[in-house]
């Protein structure tokens, strides 16, 4: 795999296996960090926390506990709920709810993307080759695998020039310089990872090679909001997996 300073970011490498080869036990991060991490008096690791407002009050055990933070408060994939559970969000969403409006920001839950890997190529493997235990990663650019590449590209101009009244300003960047990336023959826009091993069940064991490609850079968007006003209650989440014919194209 070629430096990421270089010009050239397409190109294969093998991963290095996870498995520590004294104790025969997968390193993964909560054996590696937070595990270790525990024994610290500044760490402390609550789950089942439902999140009423940040850095305000949350409820665990059926108690309520104020948690208070020095310097930064970081969030995941919930973020959105718990904005919009906060009165920041888009009025359509929150009024309907009955959730006060604090901050009328139609960008909180928009924007979702996720990188699909589909896994329906395994074949049998008839002998064995000592490096296909290992996983290996390779990395694309369009006009590497498709010979429909600059077709392909012009379609997904036509189509945001169409559309261009209907984007945020935020997506309209995202999707010009998505653009950019695509038309650059050495910017990777495709990922194959052969594993060594059958992802489908399939009756008795037997040797397999995977191939699960997934794309670098969708354009499908999807949502995250809030379904309720109650925080137990998970929020609706619109993956639109491949609703841009790009996505289902490459």
């Amino acid at each position: 795999m070629n430096k990421p300073q270089r010009e050239a970011l397409a190109g294969l490498f093998k991963s290095a296996a996870n498995i520590d080869p004294r104790k025969g036990t997968r390193s993964t991060a909560p054996t590696l960090s937070i595990f270790l991490a525990l024994v610290r008096p500044n760490l402390t690791v609550i789950t089942a926390a439902y999140v009423i407002a940040t850095g305000v009050e949350s409820e665990h055990g059926g108690d309520v506990h104020v948690v208070h933070a020095a310097k930064e408060v970081i969030l995941t994939v919930k973020s959105p709920h718990i904005l919009e559970l906060s009165g920041i969000g888009n009025r359509n969403v929150l009024e309907p709810l009955g959730i006060p409006l604090q901050v009328d920001l139609p960008s909180v839950g928009e924007n979702l993307q996720d990188h699909l890997i589909f896994t329906s190529c395994v074949f049998p493997e008839k002998q064995l080759v000592p490096s296909l235990a290992c996983t290996g990663i390779t990395f694309l650019s369009l006009h590497m695998f498709s010979d429909w590449a600059d077709e392909l590209i012009e379609k997904v101009e036509k189509r945001i020039e169409q559309n261009v009244d209907k984007l945020s300003p935020g997506l309209k960047e995202q999707y010009e310089l998505q653009l950019k990336l695509l038309k650059d023959k050495n910017v990777p826009d495709l990922e194959i990872v052969v594993f060594p091993v059958n992802v489908h069940p399939a009756g008795p064991l037997k040797p397999h090679i995977g191939l699960l490609p997934s794309i670098g850079h969708p354009f499908s968007r999807g949502t995250i909001h809030a379904s309720s006003s109650d925080p137990k209650v998970q929020p609706t989440i619109e993956p639109n997996y491949l609703t841009e014919e790009i996505d289902i194209n490459i």
